[in-house]
C-alpha cells in the first residue's frame, strides 16, 4: 500500500512541481489559483516542500493512511466520519 502512495505522489509531484504531463493526474482548482503561468504555479507550488515536514507528523500521516484513517483537526475528522459511517 505504501509503494502505491508514494508512486502516485511521485507521479503528483512531477506533474504540479516540475510540469510534467499525465494522462491519470490532472491539477486541482487550488493549484490552478496559485498562477496563471504555469512556471510561476510550479515554483510558487514547489515552495510549499522547501521546509521538511515534522518527524511526527511523517509517522502520523503514515499511520492514519495505512489505516484508512482520516488526519486532521477534530471537526475534519467528525466531518469524513459522518461521510463514511453508514
Amino acid at each position: 500500500m505504501l509503494g502505491g502512495i508514494l508512486v502516485q505522489l511521485n507521479i503528483t509531484r512531477s506533474v504540479t512541481a516540475v510540469g510534467d504531463k499525465s494522462a491519470i493526474c490532472s491539477p486541482h482548482e487550488e493549484y490552478l489559483l496559485l498562477s496563471d503561468d504555469s512556471n510561476a504555479r510550479q515554483q510558487k507550488y514547489r515552495v510549499f516542500f522547501e521546509q521538511e515536514l515534522d518527524s511526527e507528523l511523517i509517522y502520523d500521516i503514515l499511520k492514519t493512511t495505512n489505516k484508512g484513517m482520516a488526519i486532521g483537526n477534530q471537526d475534519f475528522i467528525k466531518e469524513i466520519e459522518g461521510l463514511t459511517v453508514e
